[in-house]
């Protein structure tokens, strides 16, 4: 089945998808602590593949509409991300998917922390490149003017992950 930005998929593929990318990235992050992050934290987190990651919108420049967009992303592309909600739909809805940009934009990202979630901003601007093109980028210790390096706030919440 060829995938596009519009592809809804079953609750049963999202709960494995956000499974899957949750077992990832406690192996990849396993040996950081996201409360108290450092560099190489950051560094390892801006070159993660975010498919299956639960993503909310925080900030937009250029859709405002977009705020308070949240669910799993489904597809990565260089600049979007497509995101279907994880919200309980009535009978017979489906769930609603949105393809949001990533320049201008900043995301909350839930990591995995151990038994608890972790909160982290990630501003899109770091993330315009594809995953396969992050993995071998060198990030600069200071981000462009206005556009901080990666993370602006880092927060456990919760257990139970």
């Amino acid at each position: 089945m060829k995938r596009n930005a519009s592809t809804v998929l079953s609750a049963q593929s999202i709960n494995q998808l956000a499974s899957l990318w949750s077992s990832y990235a406690r192996t990849v992050l396993g040996r950081f602590d996201p409360a108290r992050p450092d560099e190489g934290f950051y560094s390892v987190l801006l070159r993660l593949d975010l498919t299956g990651a639960i993503l909310k919108v925080v900030q937009s420049r250029y859709a405002v509409s977009q705020v308070g967009v949240e669910g799993i992303v489904t597809l990565e592309q260089t600049g979007s991300f497509t995101i279907q909600d994880v919200e309980g739909r009535p009978h017979g809805k489906q769930p609603k998917v949105t393809k949001v940009m990533k320049r201008g934009t900043v995301f909350e990202l839930t990591i995995p922390a151990g038994e608890a979630r972790c909160l982290v901003h990630l501003y899109g601007d770091n993330l315009i490149h594809s995953p396969a093109e992050r993995t071998t980028r060198k990030y600069k210790e200071k981000g462009s003017v206005g556009v901080p390096m990666a993370v602006a706030r880092s927060r456990t919440i919760g257990t139970g992950w």
